[in-house]
């Protein structure tokens, strides 16, 4: 089990690193213009909702199968994993820019960071008490 999450683990960085750099090459090859990087801008805002969708897809789905008694086949998802990775580098990278000033903290975006963190911790934790928690008896 736990080799299945290192694995995933870094399969969810290698696709998050491709997805970056592509951010990356994308603003550097816009046309110097009025509104420069605003493309930049609104690809991450896509990324915020695809994690947020993403993320309360799985959770949908793992108290689905919590609630009808079934077996939890997300404890070792690609997917779960990644939604987790994915929501984690969209929590720090919103955290850094509201730091830095570069996103004004407004309240749609503290609901989206709380929304965020919320999975994260969630999801987290799920995976952390599924698969890394030893259950040890002590005599």
């Amino acid at each position: 089990m736990r080799e299945k999450i290192y694995k995933y683990s870094v399969i969810s960085f290698v696709i998050i690193n491709f997805i970056t750099l592509y951010l990356f090459y994308d603003f550097l090859t816009e046309k110097p213009a009025m509104l420069h990087g605003i493309g930049l801008f609104f690809d991450f805002g896509g990324l915020i909702f695809i994690s947020l969708g993403l993320g309360i897809f799985m959770l949908l789905i793992r108290f689905y199968l919590y609630y009808r008694k079934k077996k939890n086949h997300l404890k070792t998802n690609f997917l779960y994993v990644f939604s987790l990775i994915f929501s984690l580098n969209i929590l720090i990278n919103c955290t850094i820019c509201v730091y830095l000033g570069l996103l004004p903290l407004k309240m749609e975006l503290a609901i989206i960071i709380a929304v965020i963190s919320t999975i994260s911790i969630f999801m987290l934790t799920d995976i952390y008490k599924n698969n890394f928690k030893e259950n040890r008896i002590i005599n």
